[in-house]
């Protein structure tokens, strides 16, 4: 039996959205709180501000959403929270510029 037409047999297949918000905290707590520590430069700061972004995401984001847009979502929230805290820690506005 060959292969099916139509189908690549490399072709990447997505990963299916999380069971659950258990499972999301878990897969993307950790990049979110090392993106929160390379800003901030300590692990206090590091956990609450990767805590805020949890928080602030858990109303509109969904956990059924695609895992790639789940990341996306959580990374943009984090900027805004780490803006939020250079604002607040040094009365500025911060513009962020993706290092992309």
């Amino acid at each position: 039996m060959g292969p099916r037409r139509g189908v690549e047999p490399d072709a990447p297949v997505a990963p299916a959205p999380y069971a659950g918000w258990n499972e999301l905290y878990e897969d993307n707590v950790t990049p979110v709180y090392r993106l929160m520590y390379s800003r901030v430069g300590n692990r206090a700061d590091a956990e609450d501000l990767t805590s805020e972004v949890f928080v602030a995401a858990l109303r509109p984001l969904r956990s059924d959403a695609p895992r790639a847009q789940v990341r996306s979502y959580l990374t943009a929230t984090a900027r805004t929270v780490l803006a939020r805290y250079w604002k607040r820690t040094f009365g500025v506005t911060v513009t962020m510029i993706d290092d992309a």
